[in-house]
C-alpha cells in the first residue's frame, strides 16, 4: 500500500502542517459563505430592507425589486421590520407594499409560471407514467383498468401538467372520459375525469390551454324542415349545439371564467351564424387538492355550405382575484343590526326553523347585493358570442371552509364548515335585496367576501376537427 494512503503517513509532521493550512482555508470559505445567507434572517437581509430608507430612489427601487424577486422567503423578515419599523410612515409604506406583492405573485405565479417538467418515456405503462405526474406535479390521474398496463413512448419538454397529461393521451391513443352527474366518487378525486381506452363509449379529447384542459362533451345537429306552400318547396334548417368542459388545475385561484369572440368555423372558415353561449361554474371554489371546473356551450345556426368537420375558436380570460375584503356577521345577537363591507351593507332580521329547515332572513345594498346576486359584476354589454361564469351556489364537498379565493355570502356552522342552500326567496333589484334563505342544518355566523383588487388573464382557444354527427 503507497506510504500516502497508509493510515500512518496522515501523521507525518509536514502533512500536518499542510492539512492544517487547508482546513484553515476552508473553514474561512464557510464563513465567507454563511455572509451570504438565503434565508430571511442574514445581515444581507437585513441590509436589504433597511435600504428601503436610503435617501437615493434608485437605490430604493432596486431593494425593493430584489426583495420582490426573493419571494415568500422574504416576508418573515419583512413582516419584523416592518413591526420593529419606529415613526417612518414612508419605510412602513413599503414594506407593506412589498408584503401585498409577495401574496400577489404567489397566486399569479400558478397562471405566469406553472410548473414545468421535462419527460422520456419508452415503453412504460401507463400507469408508472401516471405515477411519475403525480410525483413531479402532486395531482393523480386515474386511468382506467383496461389502458393501465398499455405501453407508451413519448417525451416533452417543459410541459406543464395538463401538456404532460395530453402528451400521454395522444401517444397512447386514450380518451377523457367525464363523470357522469350523479357519480358521487368522481366528485371527490383531484380531477373528476378519467384517461380510457379511445374506443369506448363516453370518451372525448381535449385541449391544453396553460393550466386548464379544455373538453369537447358532445356535439349534436338538430335538423328541422320547414315548408313553403306558396313556393311548393322545403327548406332544410340546422341547429348546431357543442357543451364543453373546462378544468383548472387544482388549487388555482380563478375566481371567474368568461368567453369572449367564440366562434364555430368549417375548413373555408365560414362563421355560424346566430350564436349563443353559456357559461356555468359547475364545483364551485377550488382548493389545493380538488379542481375547479366549468362547463359551457354554444349553439348556433349553419348555412348549407357549412360542413364537418369544424373548429372553435375563442378568447378565453379568467379573473384571478388578488384581494378580498372579509366581513364574518356571528348570529348570536345581531338581529336588526347593520353591517357594512365596502359600499354595501347586510342587515340580518331572523333566523328561525320550518319544516325541517332553518330559514336565515336578511336585506343587502350596494356591493353586498351584487355579492348575493353574482359575486363580480361586470357587464361587457351585449357582444356577440360572450360569455362568464356567476358565482352563484354550486357544489361543495361535505365540511368545507369558506374558499379564500371566492367573493360571495356563505353561511357556516359551528365548525366553520359552509353549509350549501336548499333554497331561496329574492325579492328587489341590482341596488337592494330582501333574502330568504332555506339551510339543512342551523348556521351560525354569515361570511361576506367582496373582491378588492383582481387581474384578468387571457388564453387563445383553438379547437380543431370536431365533426358534426
Amino acid at each position: 500500500m503507497p506510504t500516502d494512503l497508509h493510515p500512518a503517513g496522515w501523521l507525518r509532521p509536514g502533512r500536518l502542517l499542510l492539512y492544517a493550512l487547508v482546513l484553515t482555508l476552508c473553514a474561512s470559505n464557510l464563513r465567507a459563505e454563511t455572509l451570504v445567507p438565503a434565508g430571511p434572517e442574514g445581515p444581507n437581509t437585513e441590509a436589504l430592507i433597511q435600504k428601503l430608507r436610503s435617501d437615493d430612489p434608485d437605490e430604493r427601487d432596486a431593494a425593493r425589486r430584489k426583495l420582490n424577486e426573493a419571494g415568500e422567503a422574504m416576508r418573515e423578515a419583512l413582516e419584523k421590520a416592518l413591526a420593529a419599523g419606529g415613526k417612518d410612515p414612508d419605510f412602513a409604506a413599503q414594506v407593506k407594499q412589498i408584503l401585498k406583492e409577495l401574496g400577489q405573485n404567489a397566486v399569479l405565479k400558478r397562471f405566469d409560471a406553472p410548473k414545468v417538467a421535462d419527460f422520456d418515456f419508452t415503453a412504460k405503462p401507463i400507469k408508472e407514467v401516471l405515477t411519475a405526474f403525480k410525483e413531479t406535479y402532486g395531482w393523480q390521474v386515474i386511468a382506467a383498468e383496461a389502458a393501465r398496463e398499455k405501453p407508451c413512448t413519448f417525451a416533452v419538454k417543459g410541459a406543464t401538467f395538463f401538456q404532460a397529461l395530453e402528451a400521454l393521451r395522444q401517444a397512447a391513443r386514450l380518451g377523457y372520459k367525464l363523470p357522469e352527474e350523479a357519480d358521487e366518487e368522481a366528485a371527490k378525486r383531484e380531477l373528476p375525469f378519467e384517461l380510457v381506452e379511445l374506443g369506448e363509449k363516453g370518451a372525448v379529447f381535449a385541449q391544453a390551454l396553460g393550466p386548464f384542459l379544455v373538453f369537447t362533451a358532445s356535439t349534436t345537429v338538430q335538423r328541422s324542415k320547414h315548408a313553403d306552400y306558396l313556393q311548393g318547396t322545403a327548406a332544410e334548417t340546422l341547429s348546431l349545439n357543442w357543451e364543453a368542459f373546462l378544468v383548472a388545475e387544482p388549487g388555482l385561484q380563478a375566481g371567474s371564467m368568461r368567453i369572449r369572440h367564440f366562434k364555430f368555423e368549417d375548413a373555408k372558415e365560414s362563421k355560424v351564424a346566430d350564436l349563443n353561449v353559456n357559461l356555468d361554474d359547475t364545483t364551485g371554489a377550488a382548493n389545493e387538492k380538488r379542481a375547479h371546473c366549468f362547463t359551457f356551450a354554444a349553439s348556433g345556426t349553419p348555412d348549407a355550405a357549412f360542413a364537418s368537420p369544424f373548429n372553435i375558436r375563442a378568447s378565453l380570460s379568467a379573473q384571478v382575484p388578488l384581494k378580498l375584503v372579509t366581513k364574518r356577521i356571528e348570529l348570536a345577537g345581531a338581529a336588526g343590526k347593520t353591517f357594512t363591507v365596502k359600499d354595501g351593507t347586510l342587515v340580518y332580521e331572523k333566523l328561525h326553523q320550518e319544516g325541517g329547515e332553518w330559514k336565515i332572513h336578511f336585506k343587502t345594498t350596494g356591493t353586498v347585493s351584487e355579492l348575493h346576486s353574482s359575486g363580480l359584476v361586470e357587464n361587457d354589454g351585449d357582444e356577440e358570442g360572450t360569455a362568464r361564469t356567476e358565482f352563484a351556489p354550486s357544489t361543495r364537498q361535505e365540511n368545507e371552509e369558506v374558499p379564500k379565493n371566492r367573493p360571495g355570502i356563505y353561511f357556516v356552522d359551528a365548525q366553520n364548515h359552509v353549509i350549501d342552500s336548499q333554497g331561496q326567496s329574492l325579492s328587489g333589484g341590482n341596488e337592494s335585496w330582501t333574502a330568504v334563505i332555506s339551510l339543512p342544518k342551523e348556521p351560525t355566523a354569515i361570511v361576506l367576501q367582496a373582491l378588492e383588487e383582481k387581474v384578468e388573464k387571457k388564453y387563445e382557444l383553438l379547437l380543431k376537427g370536431i365533426t358534426m354527427p
